[in-house]
């Protein structure tokens, strides 16, 4: 029936289903198709549908996630103080859609390669920066923190002022 079946390999599980058909009459060459190591796949193929012009079409099937190459926070934090984290993320086949931080404290989540973060009590929190591409491919990295209480102020005292009326001093005698 002159059509062209793509495979693509789909979740974990190893099972191959269709990706694409392709009608021999108007894709008029068999694609030329590579891989690496992860399972990605590029296809490029000769588009003319029956015209004199043809066209170079490529496609791609992404199946790796986005790289976390770095992750920047403190180890430690105090309870009350905004803590600045960073991260760059990069993706090989698609571009990273977006970054996304939760604190293990239950606030909610802040998105973007930069945030900051303030918790409210003392504890060891586990932070979750997941990277998503724009297939839909995901990453985690889930670098600790240790929030302590603030350090306790120092007590300031005054001593005690007598207000009022003077001290009279009389005259005593010794016998």
């Amino acid at each position: 029936n002159g059509v062209i079946e793509a495979q693509r390999r789909v979740g974990d599980a190893g099972v191959w289903g269709p990706a694409a058909t392709l009608a021999s009459d108007y894709y008029n060459t068999v694609p030329i198709a590579g891989g690496d190591d992860a399972g990605n796949v590029l296809a490029l193929w000769v588009r003319n549908g029956g015209q004199p012009t043809s066209d170079l079409v490529g496609s791609t099937l992404d199946l790796s996630p986005p790289v976390v190459d770095a992750v920047s926070l403190p180890g430690t934090a105090t309870v009350g103080q905004p803590v600045a984290m960073n991260a760059a993320a990069r993706d090989v086949w698609s571009s990273v859609a977006e970054t996304r931080w939760t604190f293990g404290d239950g606030t909610e989540p802040a998105f973007g390669a930069s945030t900051t973060h303030t918790w409210s009590a003392a504890g060891t929190y586990t932070v979750v920066l997941r990277a998503t591409d724009a297939a839909g491919n995901t990453t985690e990295t889930t670098p600790t923190i240790a929030v302590v209480a603030p350090a306790a102020s120092p007590v300031v005292s005054r001593r005690a002022r007598v207000v009022g009326s003077p001290i009279v001093a009389t005259r005593l005698s010794c016998q």
